[in-house]
């Protein structure tokens, strides 16, 4: 749980440095996109710089190093977010995969749906919606159903995490 937190901050702040370092280098540097904070083609015929042999350095050494750091920080956000979409893809298969296994291990033939998602609970003390919908072939709408069923029993309750499906938590009962 701490290292989802920790990641999640990292991601956070991850993103915020990118928006502001861009932002910055628009400010200071412009956009290099004709129409945008830049001038057009009216007025000068090619922008603000004369066309001759002081034209060729229009981009400074310090404008190349941040465009290369704002593309960098880009890469690096969306590979962090390729990265956690992935393992959060596994971590939901291997879930659903536990699942189906606690599932097969309970056995009864008048046994409901509802009956067998508890059985499931009991054992692995905490599923996700997404995985009940899964393992048992419904709508994410009788999940939460049968999670407030649960729920008004005082057997279970709703966890609504940050990111991510709300999932079932078993109560534990005093001994």
């Amino acid at each position: 749980m701490k290292r989802s937190r920790f990641l999640f901050m990292f991601a956070v702040v991850l993103i915020f440095i990118a928006i502001v370092h861009t932002t910055g280098h628009f400010y200071f540097f412009g956009t290099g996109i004709q129409g945008f904070r830049e001038t057009g083609l009216s007025g000068l015929s090619v922008g603000e710089r004369d066309v001759g042999e002081d034209a060729t350095g229009i981009y400074s050494i310090d404008s190349s190093i941040s465009q290369i750091i704002v593309i960098g920080e880009w890469i690096a956000v969306f590979m962090f977010m390729i990265i956690a979409f992935a393992r959060s893809r596994s971590r939901s298969r291997d879930e659903f995969n536990e699942l189906k296994i606690s599932l097969g291990k309970i056995k009864g033939e008048r046994d409901t749906d509802l009956d067998k998602l508890y059985g499931a609970l009991q054992e692995r003390k905490r599923i996700g919606f997404g995985v009940i919908a899964k393992a048992f072939n419904v709508h994410g709408k009788v999940v939460h159903e049968w999670a407030k069923i649960l729920e008004s029993g005082k057997l279970a309750n709703i966890d609504y995490p940050r990111v991510g499906d709300p999932e079932i938590v078993l109560v534990e009962k005093e001994k």
